[in-house]
């Protein structure tokens, strides 16, 4: 999330995704000594909320208005 610059999009995101942390402390052997830095796992997946999502679709098409023409 740091990466994104627009503060728009960041809160778009922050809305509608999700993030679940995953982490292992499976140590790391070096030299016969465990490796401190390299034992820490950790990894994040990022997902959207589909209700959340959902939801947004459901309010937009409430709330637009339906022209034949279009």
């Amino acid at each position: 999330m740091d990466l994104i610059p627009n503060e728009e999009t960041l809160n778009w995101a922050r809305e509608r995704l999700i993030a679940v942390g995953y982490s292992s402390a499976r140590p790391v052997i070096r030299d016969g000594e465990e490796n401190q830095e390299l034992s820490r796992r950790v990894v994040l997946s990022a997902s959207p909320n589909r209700q959340s999502l959902i939801d947004d679709i459901e309010l937009q098409t409430r709330e637009a208005e339906y022209e034949r023409d279009r």
